[in-house]
């Protein structure tokens, strides 16, 4: 059986192997409280995983858009200077 600490509010805020302190309680892995929590969990890792995708698409699509706006008869003199910075770093990377 887990060994979990609560939060202030009575919930469940970790769970542990083994005892590593006193005031630490045992609950069944197989309690309502232990499988909502392991649900909870499973949500919250799966949400993580959908924001670390979305940052890789947003930084790749900041690319683009930094390639396009410099292009721009009109485009921002520190925008054209960011992007010849990043195709200067780019070239160090071997192919």
């Amino acid at each position: 059986m887990p060994y979990i600490d609560r939060d202030d509010a009575g919930k469940i805020k970790g769970v542990y192997a083994c005892r590593q302190r006193e005031g630490q309680e045992s609950v069944a892995e197989d309690s309502p409280e232990m499988v909502n929590f392991r649900a909870d969990q499973a949500k919250q890792e799966e949400e993580m995983a959908v924001k670390a995708a979305l940052s890789v698409i947003d930084l790749k699509s900041i690319r683009g858009l930094r390639e396009w706006v410099t292009k721009q008869a009109d485009a921002p003199q520190e925008l054209k200077d960011c992007e010849a910075q990043a195709i200067e770093t780019r070239s160090k990377i071997a192919k």
